[in-house]
C-alpha cells in the first residue's frame, strides 16, 4: 500500500486518463476511388472521427495526503470515490494540545509586547502610579520622623518629672531621719507629762478632789438643819464630780494621742523609704518604656527611609531604560511572534486539507483510530506515485 498501517492516508486521484492503443480514421475520398463531379446545395452538418481502444483504466497521478502531527483522528469528512477541490477539509485530529500551546504562546506574545511597551515609553498612568507612590514614602518618612521626635520629648518630659519625684522622696527621708531622734523624744516627753497630769488629777490630794471632799461636808452640814441649802449642796456636789470625771477622760484622751504620735514618727522613715523605693522603681519603668517606644519609633523611620529609597531607585530605573534592556525585549518578542507562529502551524496541521482537486480513491484509518504524522520523518506530506512537484 502506501505507508504504515499507523499512518493515516488519504489516496487522491488526479487525472483519469486511457492507456492503450490508440488509432484514428480521417474521413476523405478512398485512394483508388475515380474522380466524379457531383452538383447539391451546401448545407451545415457534422464530420464525424472516432478513436478506439483496448486496455485498463488507471490514474495518471496519484497522492497519499498525510498528517503532519501525530493524534486521534476526531472526524473524516469524505467519502471513497467523493470529488474534491482544492483546500477541502478531509480529516481532523484532536487538537486540544495545540490549541493550549497555541493560547500560551499569544499571552507569552503578549506579555512581551506589553513588557516592551512599558520599557520603551512609560505610560501617563504608570507615572502617576509611580509620584503616588513616592509621595506616599515621603508621607510615611515625614511620619515617622514625627513619631522619633515626639517619643523623645516624651522621654525627656518623663526623666525630669521622675527625677524630681525620686529628689522629694529622698529628700523627705533625709529630713525625717535627721528628726526621727528629736520627734521621738519630744513624742515621749509629751506622753509622759499627760500621764503625770492624769495621775496628778486621779490623786485624793489634788485640788479637784478637795473640793469635792468640801461639797461632800457641806451637804452632810446642811442637810441637817436647812433642806434647801442641802439640796443646792448636793448639785454643787455632783458638778464637781462630773467635772472630774471629764478632766480625767481628756488627760486618757490625751494619754492614747500621744502614744499614736510616737509609734507614727517612729515608723516615719520607713514609710519614707517605701516611698524612695517606689519613686525610684517608677523611675526605672517609665525610663524603659520611654526608650522601647523610641526604639520602635526609629525602627518605623528605618523602614520608611529604606521604602523611600527602594521608590526613588525604582521610578529612577524606570526612567533610564537601558539599550540592552529594549534589545532584550525585542529579542523576546521575535521568539515569542515565532512561537505564536510555529504554535498556528503545529493547529493547522491538525486538519488535512486536499492540496489540489481530485477524487478519493481510498481512507486508510477510521475515527478515533491513531495517526502517525510525517512531520520531522522521512516522509513527505504529498507523497506521489509519480513524483509531481508542488509550490
Amino acid at each position: 500500500m502506501f505507508g504504515s498501517r499507523r499512518l493515516f492516508h488519504v489516496i487522491l486521484f488526479i487525472a483519469i486518463a486511457g492507456l492503450g492503443t490508440a488509432a484514428y480514421v480521417t474521413v476523405g475520398p478512398p485512394a483508388a476511388a475515380k474522380a466524379a463531379s457531383t452538383t447539391a446545395t451546401v448545407q451545415r452538418g457534422v464530420v464525424l472521427s472516432s478513436v478506439s481502444a483496448t486496455g485498463n483504466v488507471s490514474p495518471a497521478t496519484q497522492l497519499a495526503v498525510d498528517f503532519q502531527n501525530n493524534g486521534i483522528v476526531s472526524e473524516i469528512d469524505v467519502a471513497v470515490g467523493q470529488h474534491v477541490t482544492a483546500g477541502q477539509v478531509l480529516a481532523k485530529l484532536q487538537s486540544q494540545t495545540q490549541t493550549e500551546a497555541l493560547n500560551v504562546a499569544e499571552m507569552n506574545l503578549n506579555s512581551a509586547k506589553l513588557r516592551l511597551s512599558a520599557d520603551s515609553a512609560p505610560t501617563a498612568a504608570t507615572v502617576a502610579q509611580d509620584q503616588a507612590s513616592l509621595n506616599s514614602a515621603q508621607v510615611s518618612v515625614k511620619s515617622a520622623q514625627d513619631a522619633v521626635t515626639a517619643a523623645q520629648q516624651t522621654a525627656a518630659f518623663d526623666q525630669t518629672t521622675q527625677a524630681n519625684a525620686v529628689a522629694t522622696a529622698q529628700q523627705k527621708l533625709s529630713t525625717d531621719e535627721a528628726n526621727a531622734s528629736s520627734l521621738q523624744a519630744a513624742d515621749q516627753q509629751q506622753l509622759a507629762a499627760d500621764q503625770s497630769q492624769l495621775t496628778a488629777d486621779s490623786a485624793p490630794g489634788s485640788a479637784a478632789q478637795q473640793k469635792i471632799i468640801t461639797d461632800q461636808n457641806n451637804q452632810e452640814s446642811a442637810c441637817g438643819s436647812n433642806a434647801t441649802l442641802c439640796t443646792n449642796d448636793q448639785g454643787t456636789l455632783l458638778a464637781d464630780q462630773a467635772a472630774l470625771q471629764e478632766k480625767l477622760a481628756a488627760d486618757n484622751a490625751k494619754i492614747v494621742a500621744d502614744q499614736q504620735k510616737v509609734q507614727t514618727d517612729s515608723q516615719l522613715t520607713t514609710t519614707d523609704q517605701t516611698a524612695l523605693t517606689n519613686a525610684q522603681t517608677t523611675q526605672q519603668q517609665t525610663a524603659m518604656k520611654d526608650q522601647q517606644a523610641i526604639t520602635s519609633a526609629q525602627n518605623q523611620l528605618s523602614t520608611a527611609q529604606a521604602n523611600l529609597t527602594s521608590t526613588e531607585a525604582s521610578n529612577q530605573a524606570k526612567e533610564t531604560v537601558l539599550p540592552s534592556t529594549i534589545a532584550s525585549d525585542q529579542a523576546s518578542v521575535a521568539s515569542a511572534t515565532q512561537q505564536m507562529a510555529t504554535a498556528y502551524t503545529n493547529l493547522a496541521d491538525d486538519t488535512l486539507v486536499a492540496p489540489v482537486a481530485g477524487t478519493i480513491g481510498a481512507i486508510n484509518g477510521q475515527v478515533g483510530g491513531e495517526a502517525t504524522g510525517v512531520s520531522g520523518g522521512s516522509g513527505s506530506r504529498l507523497r506521489s506515485s509519480a513524483s509531481p512537484s508542488w509550490a
